[in-house]
């Protein structure tokens, strides 16, 4: 998750597919017939998550009404604690 962001925040552009991979990712890698994430990754794969809902808060302003409740939904995936 760290490195789609970090590429995701240098690409100077909002690709929205980065919030959809990471709404796929996050409820799957907690499936019971998935690994444990290594405990050192855990700070810097929370801290991306939280970056990336950051760098795509004012896009989605943008977007209006319509899209919000997509957007919205997007981000709730990528912030939801477990």
């Amino acid at each position: 998750m760290p490195h789609l962001v970090r590429i995701h925040r240098t690409s100077g552009t909002v690709d929205w597919n980065t919030y959809a991979i990471v709404a796929i990712i996050e409820p799957a890698r907690r499936k019971s017939n998935n690994p444990e994430m290594p405990m050192w990754l855990e700070e810097d794969y929370h801290h991306a998550i939280r970056e990336l809902a950051e760098i795509g808060v004012p896009p989605a302003r943008e977007l209006g009404e319509d899209k919000n409740a997509t957007t919205g939904a997007l981000h709730g995936g990528c912030v939801k604690k477990s």
